[in-house]
């Protein structure tokens, strides 16, 4: 119905960008590597010779390959809604396919710092995927994408987990009764943004696969902050890498 459309979206407010002179020429993007990493996307430009365009707002970085553009870009802010905001705009871009990678807390006792999980379902408790249809208490992936995540990642040697995430807006509402809830519903990590990148991308059509990385953990009832944040980044960029490398490998 007329009265249900979006007054504003994300296709408008890209053409208007352009007409402000914001942006150069749109590009259309087939697949996108979105990371909470800004310095993976700063890589891809350096080390892919990749060429920077203004996009979710915020820099993405294009780089070509016979099977159509690959974008990598960083959400403009942590959290669902940011998320959200560049789901939308990748996607009016053209993208088809986007992986999230990203970073979580451990729920699962026997996860490890650093440990790779590729989510099959995120439970909804932020505020973002109500807005995108569904009334189940769960957005899924795309099987075929997260299938094509979790060979990616395996041939990397990562040895990715699947599993459920608990996506929240609330950082410091993780009771010990919230995560006992998560657990319960099969949640074997906390994250902030996957249910909402499932979400906006089922509503509009396209494949999401979704990988975190395991930095802090809360499953025990305490919170055990990471000892090694650099190692834990490296594991971020390692899946990245993985995924990046695997759709320049199809153009070859």
């Amino acid at each position: 119905m007329e009265e249900d459309r979006p007054i504003l979206n994300a296709r408008d407010v890209l053409a208007w960008r352009r007409g402000s002179r914001r942006t150069g020429r749109a590009d259309t993007i087939e697949r996108v590597l979105l990371v909470a990493d800004r310095g993976v996307v700063e890589d891809a430009r350096r080390r892919r010779r990749g060429r920077t365009v203004d996009g979710p707002s915020g820099p993405t970085v294009i780089v070509r390959a016979r099977i159509g553009a690959i974008g990598v870009a960083a959400p403009p802010g942590v959290g669902a809604p940011a998320a959200a905001i560049a789901v939308e705009e990748l996607a009016a871009l053209g993208a088809r396919e986007i992986v999230f990678v990203g970073y979580a807390g451990g729920l699962d006792p026997d996860l490890a710092a650093g440990d790779v999980i590729v989510v099959a379902d995120a439970l909804r408790e932020e505020g973002v995927s109500a807005h995108y249809g569904g009334t189940g208490a769960t957005s899924a992936a795309d099987p075929a994408a997260t299938a094509g995540t979790v060979r990616i990642l395996s041939g990397a040697g990562l040895q990715p987990r699947g599993g459920r995430s608990w996506t929240t807006d609330a950082l410091y509402r993780e009771t010990p009764s919230a995560v006992g809830r998560a657990r319960a519903s099969g949640a074997v990590v906390v994250d902030l943004e996957v249910a909402a990148v499932f979400a906006v991308a089922a509503a509009l059509g396209r494949a999401a696969a979704g990988a975190v990385v395991v930095g802090d953990r809360l499953g025990g009832g305490r919170w055990e902050p990471p000892t090694d944040l650099e190692a834990i980044g490296r594991r971020l960029r390692a899946a990245a890498d993985a995924v990046l490398d695997a759709w320049l490998a199809l153009a070859r």
